[in-house]
C-alpha cells in the first residue's frame, strides 16, 4: 500500500501539467503573434477598385478611399461604391463619365459573391473665361450669344469656338472689334488643353451730330464739307475740327454766323470725342437797305406800282396798233386800147393779178388788193 500511494503521488503532478498545457493551447494568441494576418478565409471575396485617371479616389460605403484599393469582404455581403463628381483642383476638374462596365450612374451597389474590379472613368475639364474690353459686350462662345464675361468648362482635347461681333451698335455709342488677345481672327477656335482666358478688345466710338439754325447750311468736319444736319462717328479720346463759313446764303437770304449754341463765338473750333455730342451753329439774317435813285427809296410797294403802270402802257400801245385800219393800195385801170403788160387776163370771177377766185360783189381782190372792176 505504501508503495502504491507513492507511485500515484509521483504521477499526479505530471498529469496536471499536461492538462494545463492543453488548456493554454486553446487560448487566443497575444503579443506579436496576434498581428499576423492568416489571410482570407475560404469564404471571403477579393474586391479591387480604381479611377481613370488613377488616384482620384472613391467612396466605399460612404468612406473616402484612395485609389487604387483592394479589400476582402464576406461572401454575400453588400457594399456601395460612389464616384464623387466633380473633383475640382482650381481651374482644372474631373467629372465622372461612366464605369468601365458601362454603368453611367456615379453610385453603385455590389454583392460580394465573386472577385470583382470596378473602375470609374473621369473626363478632365479646364476652365475657360472669355472677356471683352470694355466689359459687358456681347460675345459668341460655341455658337451661344452672351454678354461678357463668359465662363465655361471644356473637356480636354476639344475645341472652343470664339466669335467677336464686328460692331456692337447702340443709339449714340458703338464698339468696333479690334483684336483677340491670342491674335486670332474675329471667329476662330481655341484648343481646350489648359485653363485659359481670352479677351476681345473693342474700340469705343461716339455719335457726334452737327446742326445749324436755320437748317441746310454748310459745315465742315475734319475738312469734309456737308450740309446740316450731319452726324459722324468718332473714336474715343480723338480730337476733331469743326467749322462753318461765316457768311452763307440760303434761299436767297443772306445769313451771318453769330455763335455756337454752347456759347463758343468763333466759327471754327475743335472738340474731343469723349461722348455723344450735339453742336448747333446759330446764324442771323443780314438786313440790306432797299436801293435808292436820287434819294427815292424803291420799296417793294413802289416797285409793284411801277410794274402795274408799265403794264397798262404796254397794253394801250398794243391796242392802238391793232385798231389802225389796213391801207389797201388802189390800182388805176389801164388806158383803153393799150395792151396790158404782165400776165394774161384772168377769166371772169378771178383776180386779174393773182388769179384768186373772186366773189361777184368784190371790188378789190381780198388776196392781193388789186382792183377787180
Amino acid at each position: 500500500m505504501g508503495s502504491a500511494r507513492s507511485l500515484m503521488g509521483d504521477r499526479v503532478p505530471w498529469v496536471m501539467i499536461a492538462v494545463a498545457v492543453a488548456l493554454l493551447g486553446l487560448l487566443p494568441p497575444s503579443g506579436p503573434a496576434a498581428a499576423i494576418d492568416p489571410g482570407p478565409r475560404p469564404m471571403d471575396v477579393a474586391i479591387t477598385f480604381d479611377t481613370l485617371p488613377s488616384g482620384l479616389g472613391l467612396e466605399l460605403d460612404g468612406v473616402r478611399t484612395p485609389t487604387p484599393h483592394a479589400f476582402t469582404c464576406a461572401q454575400g455581403t453588400m457594399h456601395t461604391l460612389t464616384a464623387v463628381t466633380p473633383l475640382s483642383t482650381g481651374t482644372t476638374r474631373h467629372s465622372f463619365q461612366n464605369w468601365t462596365d458601362g454603368l453611367t450612374s456615379s453610385s453603385r451597389t455590389f454583392v460580394c459573391d465573386t472577385p470583382q474590379n470596378f473602375t470609374a472613368v473621369y473626363r478632365t475639364e479646364h476652365a475657360i473665361t472669355v472677356e471683352t474690353r470694355p466689359m459687358g459686350l456681347d460675345i459668341m462662345v460655341n455658337g451661344a450669344l452672351s454678354p461678357s464675361p463668359v465662363f465655361l468648362w471644356c473637356t480636354a482635347g476639344t475645341t472652343v469656338d470664339l466669335r467677336a461681333l464686328p460692331v456692337t451698335n447702340g443709339t449714340s455709342v458703338r464698339s468696333i472689334f479690334g483684336n483677340w488677345s491670342d491674335g486670332g481672327a474675329p471667329s476662330h477656335g481655341v484648343p481646350c488643353d489648359a485653363p485659359a482666358t481670352y479677351t476681345a478688345s473693342y474700340r469705343t466710338e461716339y455719335l457726334v451730330s452737327v446742326f445749324s439754325s436755320p437748317w441746310g447750311l454748310e459745315v465742315s468736319i475734319d475738312g469734309a464739307v456737308s450740309r446740316t444736319p450731319v452726324s459722324e462717328w468718332c473714336g474715343e479720346s480723338t480730337v476733331h475740327s469743326l467749322s462753318v463759313p461765316q457768311n452763307q446764303v440760303l434761299g436767297g437770304t443772306q445769313l451771318r454766323f453769330q455763335q455756337w449754341e454752347d456759347g463758343v463765338g468763333t466759327s471754327a473750333r475743335t472738340f474731343r470725342c469723349d461722348g455723344s455730342r450735339n453742336y448747333t451753329a446759330v446764324f442771323v439774317t443780314v438786313t440790306t437797305p432797299p436801293p435808292t435813285v436820287d434819294g427815292i427809296g424803291w420799296t417793294p410797294g413802289l416797285l409793284l406800282v411801277l410794274a402795274v403802270l408799265i403794264s397798262f402802257v404796254v397794253a394801250g400801245v398794243a391796242l392802238a396798233v391793232r385798231s389802225t385800219p389796213r391801207r389797201v393800195p388802189i390800182r388805176m385801170p389801164l388806158a383803153y386800147g393799150v395792151a396790158p403788160s404782165g400776165p394774161r387776163p384772168s377769166p371772169p370771177g378771178s383776180c386779174p393779178r393773182c388769179g384768186t377766185s373772186a366773189e361777184p360783189q368784190w371790188t378789190y381782190c381780198m388776196a392781193c388788193g388789186s382792183l377787180l372792176r
